[in-house]
């Protein structure tokens, strides 16, 4: 290696002042039925020369999440393949790829209202279970919603444009305000049962919401075999209605690996919380001595 790099020397080239180089990144939905089922070391070796000069793919995103580009990678259909270099280029090649992905800074505002109409429809519907009467909820229906319109916007990128900016604003802000009323509302009485009993009933409450936690996440990983502590905890999170875990969740995986177990434990644990609630007052009423 060394008997080469004397023989390298720094090449400067003086440019215009007038001369600007402008690269695009342009975002296309692969749909071209020519494309799809193929490398992409076929597709470059059966496109035009010509036509791939100066172009470049710089991401490639399928279901949502960025993966590896390498030759061997097979397309398929609705992928998104980000393109860059001068948009004369990348207009040569970009009818034999698909449409162009609609602008990420822009909200589908009318699928974006219409997810939230189908949300809190869906935890309008009731039910009976044994005589007891059973509503699914609107933080269910708003999940189950959201699920449904997460899976069309992975099959069909072009609809559902939510950018990410705007829905970590909305679910930082929407769970600032949550804790902040919680705190509102349980704050005073917390100073006065404080006050009255002393320490030690906050320490048990303590007990009470943690404790649980521990043994259901290792119930779920030992018995259950939930090897990944991810989905071990967003189950855990969606059995105790934990919004602000479930937050802290999304960030930390940085994907939406944690969605479905929360979402699942979260709608069960709503309708047995529904179906417990008569039982348990009954069974204490009972028991109490007259």
């Amino acid at each position: 290696m060394n008997k080469f790099a004397k023989h390298l020397e720094q090449e400067v080239v003086d440019l215009d002042e007038k001369f600007t180089l402008i690269e695009e990144n342009r975002q296309l939905i692969a749909t071209d039925k020519k494309l799809i089922g193929k490398t992409l070391k076929q597709v470059k070796q059966e496109s035009n020369a010509d036509a791939l000069r100066g172009v470049y793919v710089t991401d490639y995103i399928r279901g949502g999440n960025s993966i590896e580009v390498t030759e061997n990678l097979v397309v398929q259909k609705n992928d998104i393949i980000q393109l860059t270099g001068k948009p004369t280029d990348i207009n040569k090649v970009e009818s034999n790829i698909g449409k162009r992905l609609g602008s990420s800074v822009v909200t589908d505002y009318v699928m974006f209202g219409l997810g939230m109409a189908v949300g809190i429809l869906i935890g309008m519907i009731s039910f009976k279970i044994a005589g007891i009467p059973v509503t699914i909820g609107s933080g269910a229906g708003c999940l189950i919603s959201g699920l449904m319109f997460g899976w069309l916007r992975s099959k069909k990128p072009s609809v559902a444009s939510f950018p990410v900016g705007a829905s970590n604003f909305l679910r930082d802000f929407g769970l600032a305000i949550f804790v902040g009323i919680v705190g509102l509302e349980a704050g005073p009485q917390a100073v006065s049962t404080i006050q009255e009993h002393g320490l030690s009933l906050l320490f048990l409450g303590f007990g009470v919401t943690l404790i649980p936690q521990f043994i259901g996440f290792f119930v779920s990983y030992y018995v259950l075999k939930i090897r990944n502590p991810i989905e071990g905890l967003a189950a855990v999170s969606g059995g105790r209605s934990a919004n602000p875990a479930f937050a802290a969740l999304l960030e930390k995986a940085g994907n939406s690996s944690p969605v479905f177990a929360f979402t699942v434990t979260y709608a069960v644990a709503n309708v047995l919380l529904t179906l417990w609630g008569p039982i348990i007052v009954g069974i204490i009423t009972t028991n109490v001595p007259m």
